[in-house]
């Protein structure tokens, strides 16, 4: 059994048999492709959907009396009878005033808004003044308490980055002490223990070698420490 791809709406979609093609109500402009097409065909120029191809209706033909009363609709003015002009002219004539006495009406009232608001924005740009001047004072007052408090501040900070500098070399120097046992328990574990098994001996040696990796970390770590405090104490 053949199956089909429609295209619609820029897409492929598809698989579709005969009988779900009849549910979609093609039409003879339909484009479809089958396996063996070299490309998109029209649903009219494919013989086996004959059957279910839904023919497009044809062009509805006016007939000479419906002709004439359209000619005889489009000769009036507008679509109105001369006589229905002038009624309708009045008609626009109001609306048209009416719409000017609102304008203006519209105007009047915009003007005197904006005039009330010009008079609010001068008292606000006056408060706003008067309200910067005081806190120009109180930022003053402020920065000056700030500046007594960043030199306390500083002298205290430097001397706790003093002692901190101090237990980092403190720290360093023990992270070697470690490091030496570490590198001596290796070569303890290297070495010939009687009643101990070949895993019993592969894992004391990882044992050792990790903690060994582990010192190394460790100083390296508070190496990058002892520089930031250095230079932190050099400014």
């Amino acid at each position: 059994m053949k199956i089909y791809y429609l295209y619609e709406n820029k897409v492929s979609i598809g698989p579709f048999s005969i009988e779900e093609l009849k549910d979609r109500k093609i039409n003879s402009f339909t484009p479809i492709w089958c396996e063996g097409f070299e490309t998109w065909k029209t649903a009219g120029e494919i013989e086996a959907l004959q059957s279910i191809v839904n023919e497009l209706p044809t062009p509805i033909e006016i007939n000479t009396e419906e002709k004439h009363i359209y000619k005889k609709i489009n000769s009036r003015f507008l679509g109105f009878y001369p006589k229905n002009m002038m009624a309708i002219i009045m008609v626009m004539v109001l609306i048209l005033v009416s719409l000017l006495i609102m304008n203006y009406k519209s105007n009047k009232i915009i003007d005197l808004e904006k005039t009330n608001k010009e008079i609010q924005k001068e008292n606000y740009t006056k408060k706003i003044e008067e309200q910067q001047q005081k806190l120009e004072e109180q930022t003053k007052i402020l920065t000056e308490k700030e500046q007594q408090e960043k030199a306390r501040l500083n002298s205290s900070r430097r001397k706790a980055d003093e002692e901190t500098y101090k237990d980092i070399l403190t720290a360093i120097s023990n992270a070697y002490d470690e490091l030496e046992e570490a590198k001596e328990e290796l070569e303890s574990a290297k070495g010939y223990r009687l009643f101990r098994s070949a895993k019993k001996k592969e894992q004391q040696i990882n044992e050792a070698e990790y903690a060994i990796e582990i010192c190394k970390r460790k100083i390296e770590l508070l190496k990058l420490e002892k520089r930031q405090m250095e230079i932190n104490l050099t400014y």
